[in-house]
């Protein structure tokens, strides 16, 4: 059921991004498109660092975080097990430019791919990863709203 459930996200997402997306052309999009990649690197040292109180600003009080193998967490389920969880980030290495999607003045869906590398217990991993992102702007702040990973191969 939680394959169904990421999928269905996908598919959602798809179509939002079809339907609604409007290139991003004035200052405004661009100030708030520089917020949102501040937010995601501070997302991104919040999970190296294993920082709940950081993570606890940024992500939405309803996120849902689809792994790439199909594992999905809350902002909750997230906050709670990062500390004592096995998995360590060392770094987030971005393969290409993220691309934006201005669904509406306070909501954009962001398309990111990188390279997450890190250890699970005793064994390294060096994933290529594309993401899907929903971020949304409550009370003057970017936040994740959602988030689904899938494992790519990289091309060079």
């Amino acid at each position: 059921m939680k394959f169904g459930n990421v999928l269905f996200c996908f598919l959602l997402f798809s179509i939002i991004k079809f339907s609604f997306a409007q290139e991003i052309n004035n200052s405004s999009e661009k100030e708030d498109t520089q917020e949102i990649d501040n937010q995601q690197l501070k997302l991104e040292n919040a999970l190296i660092e294993k920082d709940t109180a950081t993570l606890n600003k940024i992500l939405h009080q309803n996120m849902i975080l689809g792994h790439s193998n199909a594992w999905t967490e809350t902002k909750n389920t997230l906050l709670e097990t990062l500390p004592t969880s096995d998995i360590f980030y060392s770094e987030f290495k971005h393969l290409e430019a993220s691309k934006y999607i201005l669904v509406r003045n306070d909501l954009y869906n962001v398309v990111r791919y990188f390279k997450a590398i890190g250890q699970y217990k005793t064994h390294p991993f060096d994933l290529n990863l594309k993401t899907i992102e929903v971020w949304i702007k409550e009370n003057e702040t970017w936040q994740l709203l959602s988030r689904q990973s899938v494992e790519v191969e990289r091309i060079e």
